[in-house]
């Protein structure tokens, strides 16, 4: 630093320390740091392709799991499949269009060829593990039960002292496992019921289903073993969203002893009392595999964060030639109303958002914000129940992609627990909760951090369409 430079750094501490001194009050505040978007990073913890949605049912239609409305379930087009209330018959199907010729994204993903990546998420994101509910849909006995919900390194457990056990152990419980999962078929996923040591060591698998095969059978086992022990009995579930699976009646009882159990609230009649349930760490980031389209390597992420209404498809065109490429990139959605849907210009959007309610009052509601586009038509049906509408939604716009560069479109999806035709008399009702997500994802995509959460750098500074 030369001299001048450390005198005028001197005078303007100076001047800040008598500012500080007298006269304060009437110095302007700091502006506030610019917030930053907590962006894509690396993890070691598994992708799925299947997430719950943490939203409650506000319809007839039921839930997944307690307070878990849909699910977002990703085809190996990265498509999403159905939404669990058929939403969809597929949305954001993407293809790309160079000189005439129109080639799809291909649905040929895999399961090893995903990456996932952070941020990791758990209970404040909205990550549901163990639920004890009074909710008669999914009650096995009495008055409540316990439910495990379709997430990665779901638990319920509870310390078993069998040190006084003499004779035979026997366990037994109630309920229904998991449905299979949806998602990619080749996503490891299992449900165990297993006995662990106080360390966590799996000491006896008493029941296993998943896609390495079967062992065991549900609702029962042998503790035997363990007589004279203090273990710990563990509920498991770990892979992609599906239904929740549902425990009751948990029992164990030696034939030494009987009728003492050692199990405390195994008809969680008392709620959680007795059991833990441990949180773990989830992503629900994950991006696809690289396919050449028409020359440009194209890559689609998925991101979605539990407790929101909105998940978000981020599809990259980066181009390895030395020339530019002008392409035309297409997302195609089938919706799942038969053509039914009442469709409209989401309102205060800026014409960057679709919004769509069953007018056959069986599907919830639906928007999809795709932001700047050249052409974003459809075909709304013109009365309730005339079914004289399009199931068929696409958008499309226009790309030139440098030579050597990236280009970045970003889509956005809002789904809700709500049928706004259920309290519909015409045609001009409006689906208001989707409508108010994705009008503010429209107009604040660049100024509200949150919806570039899971984002790369690379991506922010390249997308097109915000």
């Amino acid at each position: 630093m030369d001299r001048r430079t450390f005198s005028l750094s001197l005078m303007g501490a100076a001047v800040m320390s008598l500012t500080g001194c007298g006269g304060g009050d009437d110095a302007p505040a700091p502006a506030p740091a610019p917030a930053t978007p907590e962006l894509a990073s690396a993890t070691t913890l598994s992708a799925a392709t299947a997430f719950l949605q943490s939203v409650v049912a506000a319809d007839g239609d039921g839930e997944v799991a307690p307070g878990q409305a849909n699910y977002w379930d990703l085809s190996t087009d990265f498509t999403i499949n159905d939404g669990s209330d058929d939403q969809f018959d597929g949305a954001l199907a993407l293809a790309v269009e160079v000189e005439g010729a129109s080639l799809d994204f291909p649905s040929d993903q895999t399961y090893p060829e995903l990456t996932a990546l952070g941020p990791e998420m758990d209970a404040a994101d909205g990550v549901k593990y163990v639920t004890f509910t009074t909710d008669t849909n999914f009650v096995v006995t009495g008055t409540s039960s316990a439910v495990l919900h379709s997430v990665r390194g779901a638990k319920l457990q509870q310390t078993l002292d069998l040190t006084a056990a003499q004779g035979g152990v026997s366990l037994s419980w109630a309920g229904s496992p998991m449905a299979h999962p949806v998602g990619f078929g080749d996503e490891p996923y299992f449900l165990q019921v297993v006995v662990r040591s106080l360390a966590g060591e799996v000491l006896t698998t008493i029941y296993r289903q998943g896609n390495t095969g079967a062992t065991g059978s549900w609702g029962s086992g042998n503790l035997t073993a363990h007589a004279g022990q203090t273990v710990v009995l563990s509920f498991e579930y770990d892979g992609p969203a599906v239904s929740g699976t549902t425990i009751d009646d948990v029992s164990v009882l030696d034939s030494a002893t009987e009728p003492v159990q050692f199990v405390t609230n195994g008809g969680f009649e008392a709620g959680g009392t007795g059991w833990v349930v441990p949180t773990a760490k989830v992503v629900q980031n994950v991006r696809s595999g690289v396919r050449t389209i028409h020359g440009l390597n194209v890559q689609r992420t998925f991101f979605t964060q539990p407790n929101k209404l909105w998940a978000r498809m981020t599809d990259e065109f980066v181009n390895p030639t030395g020339s530019p490429i002008t392409a035309t990139v297409k997302y195609s959605t089938n919706l799942g109303s038969d053509g039914y849907g009442i469709i409209y210009s989401t309102p205060d959007a800026g014409n960057r958002a679709l919004t769509t309610w069953d007018g056959d009052n069986s599907d919830r509601d639906v928007a999809l914000v795709h932001g700047a586009m050249d052409l974003a038509p459809f075909t709304s049906d013109d009365a309730l129940g005339n079914g004289n509408g399009s199931d068929d939604v696409e958008f499309s716009r226009s790309i030139t992609v440098p030579a050597g560069g990236r280009v970045t479109v970003v889509n956005f999806v809002v789904m809700s627990g709500t049928d706004t035709a259920e309290n519909a008399a015409d045609i001009n009702a409006r689906a208001t909760e989707v409508d108010t997500v994705a009008a503010a994802i429209a107009n604040n995509f660049r100024t509200d951090v949150s919806y570039q959460r899971g984002m790369t750098q690379d991506q922010l500074d390249t997308v097109v369409n915000f």
